[in-house]
Order: C-alpha cells, then structure tokens, then sequence
C-alpha cells in the first residue's frame, strides 16, 4: 500500500506517480532526498521501527 510522504515543489509534475510512495520504497527516497520532514519535527521517528511491524510485501 501506498504512504504519505512530503514532497519538494520540484516533484510535482505531470509524471508524480503517487502510487510509488510505500514502505518498501520510502528508505531509498530517504537516502536519495533526505528527510523533509525532520526540520517540522522536534524528534522525528525513525522509519526502521515501522519497517520491522511492516507485514512482507
């Protein structure tokens, strides 16, 4: 299933495929792009905890 993640103004084309936004696929986009979301966050949430409950895909 898909996951809600931010994205740059640059990211928003015609091309975006929302669908492509999942668990599995969050951790290379985090490595690629960084993490958007931790300068809104006072203590942000590591993702390996939630890719160990993560049922396989």
């Amino acid at each position: 299933g898909t996951v809600s993640t931010p994205l740059s103004w640059d990211e928003l084309t015609d091309e975006l495929d929302l669908h492509a936004f999942t668990i599995r696929t969050l951790p290379a986009r985090l490595a690629e792009r960084g993490d958007l979301w931790g300068p809104a966050m006072k203590r942000p949430i590591p993702l390996r905890r939630f890719m160990r409950a993560a049922p396989a895909a």
